[in-house]
């Protein structure tokens, strides 16, 4: 990682976009499937930090299910100059 990072527990909501995305199916079995997109499924991230709600555009990067059955997933903030002045609380 280039960006330092600072651990955070924070209400939050996120929102995933509406559009079809065509997918190209990669593997398959009788539990699940992995599928390829052209690009990355967006989503819009709502979250309270002090106090303060911020709103981001990012991707889903990735995802993984953690040892205790819960799901945890890597978003990447869509590049935004305006938002990125706003949100000082990352």
């Amino acid at each position: 990682r280039q960006i330092l990072r600072k651990e955070i527990r924070c209400p939050g909501e996120f929102y995933i976009d509406a559009d079809i995305l065509r997918t190209q199916t990669v593997d398959l079995s009788e539990t699940g499937i992995r599928l390829q997109t052209e690009r990355p499924i967006q989503v819009m991230m709502r979250i309270q930090v002090d106090n303060k709600e911020l709103e981001r555009n990012a991707s889903l990067v990735w995802a993984r299910r953690t040892k205790d059955g819960k799901m945890e997933y890597g978003l990447e903030f869509s590049s935004d100059p305006d938002a990125d002045k706003e949100n000082k609380a990352f």
